[in-house]
């Protein structure tokens, strides 16, 4: 059974924004989503209403300046994670959801600092240097870091390897 709000607004917007729901409530903030966008939803004016016909070329705009804003945030936060913090960070935020009140730095420093609290890990990763380096980043770059995460789950089958996880947060440098 389903437990999903349903709402009765019709703004256009909100319309876009359920045209790539994962169905759990949430976007499908994915590196190959968002870059795929664009592509999948080719907006062409066949919308009678002109309003309606920019809202929707305007979303399909925005994904793909996001799209190209994440690929940069990608390459600025290169290596700033090791293989085993970006490991922990998945399960930290897994089912990890998007929040439009909440700020996404906040609640996934949130998260993680909750995770390291009440969760028993034996990673070699150490606490306080994890929220150390998210406390750091910028709003954008918490986003990137959902974004990773999301990939990380998006992989197809269950066994991910440390070469998965390098590709996906960016990583070149050997672990320690």
């Amino acid at each position: 059974m389903e437990n999903r709000l349903e709402t009765k607004n019709n703004n256009f917007i909100d319309k876009a924004i359920r045209m790539f729901s994962t169905g759990y409530d949430s976007l499908l903030f994915t590196s190959e989503g968002i870059e795929n966008f664009r592509k999948r939803y080719n907006f062409q004016p066949t919308v009678e209403d002109e309003t309606k016909s920019r809202e929707l070329y305007a979303a399909a705009e925005i994904a793909g300046i996001t799209a190209n804003m994440v690929r940069h945030t990608k390459r600025e936060i290169k290596d700033y994670f090791t293989v085993e913090e970006a490991i922990l960070i998945c399960r930290c935020l897994n089912g990890f959801s998007l929040d439009r009140e909440l700020s996404i730095k906040t609640k996934v420093y949130i998260e993680i600092e909750d995770y390291l609290k009440y969760t028993p890990f034996r990673e070699e990763v150490c606490a306080k240097e994890l929220l150390r380096k998210i406390s750091n980043l910028t709003e954008f770059q918490c986003f990137v870091v959902v974004i990773m995460v999301r990939d990380f789950f998006a992989l197809e089958g269950n066994k991910v390897t440390d070469e998965d996880v390098k590709k996906i947060f960016n990583i070149e440098k050997e672990s320690k």
